[in-house]
């Protein structure tokens, strides 16, 4: 909605509607892909990783009752009916040597900007088949979920932030069970981590093997709209205009109503008409240098924009402003210093027109035949007095 501009008073309904949501719910939204294996191993990645031994990995997705095999490991036929992701391990040490065969399947996940709690859940199961030489006193299988750094290929020993990023055990024998843990989200919010599920056989002669049935692996975080803002254009001349623009974007599954925030502009900024926004609801811009959003409205999935067009009077770089505090019915989003990745503006100084040089008479070409100096008409009157007086000299001396 196009909107004048306003004198500096908040209105009281955009007060009641702060105040009213500040203590809204966060909204869930699932950050994994494919967490059902419906679409195969789509979204996640497999890989190997091993210690005194090469592990015999491997790691498919098939519909639950026994159809599934595994290459080099034992099949494993978890509650029917379903896809369920199946990851392999199978030492291939020799007797009496430690070893350590680590298979590993991760997705990496993007945290959004102002998440608050999340919690990961998953259903799995484990199946072993020892080797016919095996220990039974050492015998030891793994499985581990965690959050780990997105640097190079993991084997997965070491998560990200210690406590309170994963769970790791020693299994046993089981059918198809469900597990949760709350994740402490806020030190990864706004950043990508990544989501490793593993299983290992340690201790383990040739032919010691794991299976790991996976399955409704999801993490879910508590996650209100996020904000980001740019000016367009980038670079202006002084006493020229461009647009702060910013979007809002909804990662979660629910609609969200009731967005408002309030921004500030830089004192060297003013403010022309056209606020535009295709956020619904209704936007202002005030003669203080406030501008003001409120009553809009964001489909689950979706993003929109809010355009507030300025004037920079001053030669200066402006930095990306802070963020404002964005309030909906699905959470509220705090602030963000310094910008949350906004672009900066360059105002460029005028340039002073330079004073133009003198003329010099330009000289005649070669040949060019030159007037004959004359005497105006002061000047014959000077030569006959003086002719005159000469004249009368010479008549004296006679």
């Amino acid at each position: 909605m196009l909107k004048r501009i306003v004198e500096p008073a908040m209105r009281p309904s955009l007060v009641v509607a702060v105040l009213a949501l500040m203590s809204a719910a966060h909204a869930q939204v699932d950050v994994v892909t494919n967490g059902s294996f419906e679409s195969g191993l789509s979204a996640w990645t497999f890989g190997a990783a091993h210690s005194g031994g090469n592990p015999a990995c491997s790691a498919n997705a098939a519909v639950a009752g026994g159809t599934e095999t595994l290459t080099g490991a034992v099949a494993y036929a978890p509650t029917a009916g379903t896809q369920v992701a199946m990851l392999g391990a199978k030492s291939s040490g020799l007797a009496g040597f430690v070893v350590s065969s680590r298979c590993v399947l991760y997705q990496d996940v993007a945290i959004p900007a102002g998440a608050k709690t999340g919690r990961l859940n998953l259903k799995w199961a484990a199946k072993f088949a020892s080797a016919p030489d095996a220990d039974p006193g050492k015998q030891k299988k793994y499985r581990s979920v965690a959050l780990y750094s997105t640097d190079g290929v993991p084997r997965f020993e070491t998560e990200l932030g210690g406590a309170g990023t994963g769970w790791y055990t020693e299994t046993e024998n089981s059918a198809l069970v469900s597990d949760g843990l709350d994740i402490d989200v806020p030190r990864f919010a706004g950043t990508t981590v990544r989501l490793g599920i593993w299983t290992d056989v340690r201790d383990q002669p040739n032919g010691g093997a794991v299976v790991l049935g996976v399955d409704e692996v999801k993490f879910l975080v508590n996650a209100p709209l996020s904000i980001s803002s740019r000016f367009e254009p980038a670079v202006i001349d002084e006493g020229g205009n461009t647009t702060i623009i910013y979007t809002l974007t909804n990662p979660t599954s629910l609609n969200a109503t009731g967005i408002n925030f309030t921004g500030q502009l830089e004192a060297s900024l003013g403010a022309p008409l056209g606020v535009q926004s295709s956020c619904g609801g209704t936007a202002e811009m005030h003669i203080n240098g406030y501008h003001t959003f409120g009553g809009g409205q964001l489909a689950a999935g979706q993003s929109c924009t809010i355009s507030f067009p300025v004037t920079a009077s001053v030669a200066r770089i402006i930095p990306g402003g802070r963020l404002p505090r964005v309030v909906a019915n699905i959470g509220v989003l705090e602030p963000q210093w310094p910008n949350g990745g906004g672009t900066e503006l360059t105002v460029r100084a005028l340039a002073t027109p330079a004073s133009p040089p003198p003329a010099v008479p330009a000289s005649p070409p070669p040949g060019t035949p030159q007037p004959v100096p004359t005497l105006g008409e002061w000047g014959m009157i000077g030569l006959a007095v003086l002719l005159a007086m000469l004249g009368a000299r010479r008549l004296r001396r006679v």
